[in-house]
């Protein structure tokens, strides 16, 4: 008995629990730098869009010429410039979502950014090292095939030759791509030593000519020092060890994780809450309509009163986590169930019966026999009564 008694307190308790547990969850919070970092995320999309449109035109005219030459590789110049032409769409209409969700003072930064000729060069810079990564990444795999095939069928041939060739044909384009990269990076240098850089940048360092098709593991090419925003002097330690406001935020950055855990885990078991009393409510219901006995009938009923109640409980103590409940199923008890609930919880009980003479078997004639009966009953009792009262006189 008393581990039912706990198992039942513990049920009821589980609305209140989930509500504790979502008040002392930390609520997320805008960070200082979220504003810059939609500032250069602009930055860095407007010149993608310059580079992506500039790549269009280039292919377009590739492809044009290929047209005009007949030559059989005409359909592959197609689909290149025609999936860049849906790159270019899709930078472009990022562009425009982000550039319109800027606030008044993201804008005034964003324009006062853009009149600075190493912030521009730095954002060109970056865009065309992560495109010259992209090529070199998409030729290595591309050459993989090549590379590595010896036994080769006639047809198999064919299509190797193809691929090492259209390869071939796009090393030019590459070593443009790192050409300009490296311009950017010296005319980085001269800002900087002309003292014309942002205090404390540092000017990127250019890509060898030679050894950017290995693409080993420490080239220079993965490297991104002077691009990052979060740059700093090799000489000093990094902040997480030397700042203690660094590591007190990070201690809080971590904090915001857990919690942000914590209130998915919570939506679930709010949501598993739900989907286990719509279970529940609809196999008692099920029960209630199938009972063969009028015994049976009231102990499912009995049963059902405690789910409505159990209900009304967790609908006053669950709190709202701000989840789309349209693809869970309802609850089930209905508002009349849970209001009646609420005033028998706070009216006193008179031993009256809410279930009591609901079978339907029983008739008519024997519900208004019943009062006779009772007036029978109450006679006999008075007569018995009258008759003591006698024998006591004598």
């Amino acid at each position: 008995m008393q581990i039912e008694h706990a198992d039942e307190s513990s049920l009821k308790r589980l609305g209140d629990w989930i509500r504790r547990r979502h008040a002392h969850s930390a609520e997320k919070r805008r960070t200082k730098k979220k504003g810059q970092d939609a500032v250069n995320a602009v930055l860095l999309l407007r010149t993608s869009v310059k580079i992506r449109k500039a790549q269009v035109a280039e292919l377009r005219q590739e492809f044009l010429d290929a047209v005009m030459d007949a030559e059989p590789d005409a359909p592959l110049r197609k689909i290149a410039f025609e999936s860049a032409s849906e790159s270019l769409e899709k930078a472009q209409s990022e562009l425009d979502r982000k550039e319109a969700a800027l606030g008044v003072t993201e804008r005034q930064s964003l324009n006062g950014l853009g009149s600075s000729q190493y912030l521009q060069l730095k954002m060109n810079a970056r865009a065309l090292k992560r495109r010259l990564r992209d090529r070199l990444r998409a030729r290595k795999f591309e050459l993989d095939r090549v590379e590595r095939s010896f036994r080769r069928l006639v047809n198999e041939q064919k299509l190797y030759t193809h691929t090492e060739s259209a390869v071939k044909r796009r090393e030019p384009t590459i070593s443009k791509v790192n050409s300009e990269y490296n311009k950017l990076c010296r005319e980085m240098s001269r800002l900087v030593a002309e003292g014309k850089a942002p205090r404390g940048a540092i000017a990127p360092v250019g890509n060898p000519a030679k050894g950017i098709w290995k693409l080993d593991v420490d080239d220079a090419v993965w490297e991104d020092v002077g691009l990052d925003d979060d740059e700093i002097s090799a000489t000093e330690p990094p902040p997480w060890l030397s700042d203690e406001k660094v590591r007190s935020g990070i201690k809080a950055m971590l904090e915001l994780d857990r919690s942000a855990e914590e209130d998915l885990r919570l939506k679930k078991e709010r949501c598993a809450l739900q989907i286990w009393f719509a279970e529940e409510w609809a196999v008692v219901n099920i029960a209630i309509g199938r009972a063969k006995s009028s015994r049976d009938k009231y102990q499912l009923q009995l049963v059902r009163d405690d789910l409505v109640r159990l209900c009304a409980t967790w609908d006053k103590r669950l709190p709202d986590l701000g989840m789309d409940t349209t693809a869970i199923p309802p609850w089930g008890p209905s508002a009349s169930q849970l209001s009646a609930c609420l005033v028998d919880a706070h009216v006193a009980a008179r031993g009256e019966d809410r279930h009591y003479g609901e079978d339907e078997d029983d008739s008519e004639d024997e519900e208004e026999e019943r009062p006779e009966e009772d007036i029978d009953t109450l006679a006999a009792v008075e007569t018995a009564d009258m008759y003591r009262s006698v024998q006591t006189d004598y």
